[in-house]
């Protein structure tokens, strides 16, 4: 059977490399604990230049991350990562993103 892959070279249903941006320090940490225990690599910041800086980096698989972040809000935070890196996928959390 052939290997599958995602694009970032991990294995489908494999360990993610996976960066949390969320300002809430108990809500972080309660994600990035449930990543972790899912076998996936966490990381997290809390400001949305500092996530943007990161997330266009290419070093990750997905993105989970906040609309209302200081620096940057999520939104614009996403518009520039995708513009940076089209294959950049990401998991809006929160309820404020319309």
């Amino acid at each position: 059977m052939p290997e599958l892959k995602f694009k970032g070279g991990n294995k489908l249903f494999g360990v993610m490399r996976i960066l949390v941006i969320e300002d809430d320090a108990e809500t972080a940490a309660y994600i990035v604990e449930g990543l972790s225990t899912g076998g996936h690599v966490a990381d997290h910041v809390s400001d949305g230049r500092d996530g943007l800086m990161l997330a266009t980096s290419g070093s990750y698989d997905a993105l989970v991350l906040d609309r209302m972040l200081p620096g940057l809000d999520g939104l614009n935070l996403l518009k520039t990562a995708k513009r940076g890196r089209q294959d950049a996928r990401a998991v809006p959390q929160g309820s404020r993103w319309h």
